[in-house]
């Protein structure tokens, strides 16, 4: 619809009416229909996705994408809506991540609610604005309401503006209960900030402080090994809804020492801050309340009227505290809702151990358990009880999900793991649906899963040796064992008295699958083995490497390294992989103990946590050195039906680099030091550099050439 149709649109009799854009530049949309700026606009978050077409043809494909967007705008204003009504907030005020908006409002109205029931509470207080544009910073508009009073005294109230656009925009306001501007500040025991770029506003400074670094580590649990038994991956909703829910009775468990001095635990940045000379824990503890309460009152909302706002908040609570977005973001609150998240972590993890499970993997997310049953349907009913069990009074609000059923695991850490899993139809198992019988599954009701990632530091001619080593070691003794249940559960049948299965019957079945493997170690894997390291070492001999394969070192040793480091993750048979490691090193000539005989992960890992795609907000932790898809350059969204570029990081101000991490003195006249020892740093910066060479980051790899001093 062009200009001129809607100036007509405009002029013929009508009811009220909204101009809906989705577009990548709204400005420049505008700047070209000017007729836009006599109509409410509210704006779609646009998918980058959208606007890349191919060169020839791209007429269909964007007719077709228009198309589909056009006739989804309509139910997501009757959403957008329907949202401006539970917020109570202009339908045109949303920002582009209404989540963290919406959370912010909340909680910003929470902690008026809280001031207002409290008289003698003297702190101050900052009320959220619905739009960031058009608003002076907050330390000027402190310092005008520190030195002017309104018609009705001081604190000056919020006042909307109309703009033409037909949208209201609320300036932001300072509320107190205190009688003058002084002791706002001087009898306050606490100040709560409003701020664009997650930095805390404090009066003072605006420059990071190692007190309020957002730095915290996510618990990432790994026990490799091979899990013959069959394990489950278990994915964790709401962890961070229930610890705060539950936070009162882990304080009590923890003896009424969260929100207290921790002398003791973590004196530098993250506990008691020395040179602040206060407890963040113990200051943030009435705010730390207050957000409590507040998501008591959005799941009374979503329990009781199934309000999908109310839920999606709850979905997004730890993202929306560890965003900077947050116009009320604050780091000292996010940390204390991490520890307690922690506590809660550990106890269902100790939890799960009570109930006969062994861990083999855990962070925040998922968990992958060994059930050690040898039974699919006999797994399936132990996880659903189990996690029936686990619906106790400090995990009510927990959910756990099971994703998938492993018959057999071999497990290193979360990008480096294979085995056969369960192959599963529209949410049910193929091959459990009968409980009473041990379900004997073939090749059609199994998936052969291998994804290793240290097999890609391995010349690419020898890398399909390595997978299909590896899932034979998982897949053949699995197999002989279902033939021998088969075989024993048809000896039961043609016999008219059943035996029962005892637990000293099946600990030697046990042990005959293992005789069985070590005899296949013996036999078929040493010499397949031998085989593929003598034609490795045939072929590659003299071979010039091409320009892509950058991988270093005699390709035969690496082979025997990585295979033989994956395989001895059995214990069961450790010794015989050690004795079959030693024949392949003698015959690439390498001793058994040398130093480059040893296996160590040749990729070292860097993580960014949580971050967060800007069109679906969906969540997660990237390793630039191991995930994937980030090693082919897909800087995507992982959502198949998203796949938004993640945006990049710079300054929304002036898009520079911050100057005052290349002085030499600090703005006080003080030295700086290293937090971090040369060593460390130099590996730091090693990784950086394989970084930047991958992803081909030039300004990177320039940076770190020049640090490492690399011609």
């Amino acid at each position: 619809m062009d200009a001129h149709c809607l100036n007509l649109a405009w002029h013929q009799p009508h009811g009220p009416e909204v101009a809906v854009i989705e577009c990548p530049n709204v400005h420049l949309l505008k700047s070209g229909i000017r007729a836009l700026d006599d109509l409410p606009c509210v704006n779609i978050p646009s998918n980058a996705r959208d606007s890349h077409y191919q060169a020839l043809g791209w007429q269909i494909v964007a007719a077709k994408i228009g198309m589909q967007r056009c006739a989804a705008a309509t139910q997501w204003l009757n959403e957008r809506i329907s949202l401006a009504r539970y917020a109570h907030v202009p339908l045109g005020n949303f920002e582009t991540d209404w989540l963290i908006f919406t959370a912010d409002l909340f909680f910003s109205r929470a902690l008026r609610d809280q001031q207002q029931k409290d008289p003698n509470c003297v702190s101050a207080n900052v009320a959220l604005k619905a739009c960031s544009q058009g608003l002076v910073p907050y330390q000027s508009q402190l310092v005008w309401l520190l030195n002017h009073e309104n018609s009705e005294g001081f604190p000056g109230v919020g006042h909307e503006k109309s703009y033409r656009d037909g949208s209201i925009r609320w300036e932001m306001v300072l509320e107190s209960c205190g009688s003058s501007p002084s002791r706002v500040l001087e009898g306050s025991s606490k100040v709560l900030w409003i701020s664009d770029n997650g930095i805390p506003d404090l009066g003072g400074l605006n420059e990071e402080d190692t007190c309020f670094a957002d730095e915290v580590h996510q618990p990432v649990l790994t026990y490799p090994g091979a899990y013959r038994k069959v394990a489950v991956e278990l994915k964790i909703h709401h962890l961070a809804v229930n610890a705060l829910l539950k936070s009162n009775q882990v304080n009590e468990m923890e003896g009424g020492a969260l929100f207290g001095f921790e002398q003791d635990m973590n004196m530098g940045a993250h506990g008691f801050n020395e040179r602040c000379g206060f407890d963040e824990a113990t200051l943030c503890a009435p705010t730390f309340r207050v957000l409590k309460q507040l998501i008591q009152r959005c799941l009374a909302d979503a329990v009781s009227s199934g309000n999908v706002f109310a839920d999606a908040i709850l979905q997004h609570l730890y993202r929306w505290l560890y965003s900077p977005q947050s116009k009320l973001h604050d780091p000292a609150l996010h940390r204390i809702l991490h520890k307690v998240m922690q506590k809660v972590f550990a106890l269902l993890l100790a939890e799960f151990r009570k109930l006969g499970a062994a861990i083999v993997f855990a962070n925040f997310s998922k968990v992958i358990i060994d059930t050690g049953k040898s039974d699919l349907s006999a797994a399936k009913a132990y996880c659903d009880s189990l996690l029936k069990l686990c619906k106790l009074d400090l995990f009510e609000w927990i959910e756990i999900e099971p994703l998938h059923f492993w018959h057999s695991l071999l497990f290193m850490d979360q990008y480096n793991y294979g085995g056969v899993q369960a192959r599963s139809h529209g949410g049910s198992l193929i091959g459990s649906s009968d409980p009473t019988s041990e379900s004997i599954e073939d090749e059609s009701q199994v998936d052969i899963v291998s994804s290793w990632n240290i097999a890609e530091q391995l010349p690419k001619t020898i890398q399909d040796h390595f997978v299909l080593i590896v899932s034979e070691f998982m897949y053949t003794p699995w197999k002989y064992a279902r033939e021998q249940a088969a075989n024993r559960a048809s000896a039961r049948n043609s016999d008219s008295c059943t035996p029962s299965i005892t637990a000293a019957a099946a600990e030697v079945f046990e042990s005959h699958i293992t005789e069985y493997l070590k005899e296949q170690i013996s036999s078929y894997f040493a010499d397949k083995l031998l085989r593929i390291v003598r034609d490795t070492v045939l072929h590659m001999k003299g071979m010039n490497r091409s320009e892509n394969d950058q991988h270093t070192g005699d390709a035969a040793l690496e082979f025997i390294k990585h295979v033989c480091a994956v395989l001895a993750l059995d214990q069961n048979v450790q010794h015989d992989i050690l004795v079959m490691r030693k024949n392949l090193l003698k015959y690439v000539h390498v001793r058994e103990f040398a130093p480059e005989a040893e296996f160590c992960d040749p990729c070292q890992s860097f993580i960014l946590p949580n971050v967060i795609c800007s069109y679906c907000n969906d969540c997660r932790d990237l390793d630039l050195c191991r995930d994937s898809a980030l090693l082919a350059q897909e800087w995507r969204c992982a959502v198949p039906q998203c796949g938004q570029p993640y945006d990049d990081l710079v300054c929304l101000k002036c898009n520079q680099v911050k100057a005052a991490h290349l002085a030499e003195q600090c703005s006080c006249a003080g030295s700086f030091r290293c937090k971090e020892d040369v060593s460390e740093f130099q590996s730091k910066m090693q990784v950086f550099l394989k970084i930047a060479m991958l992803q081909k980051f030039q300004l990177l790899q320039e940076c770190t050439s020049w640090i490492l001093e690399i011609r």
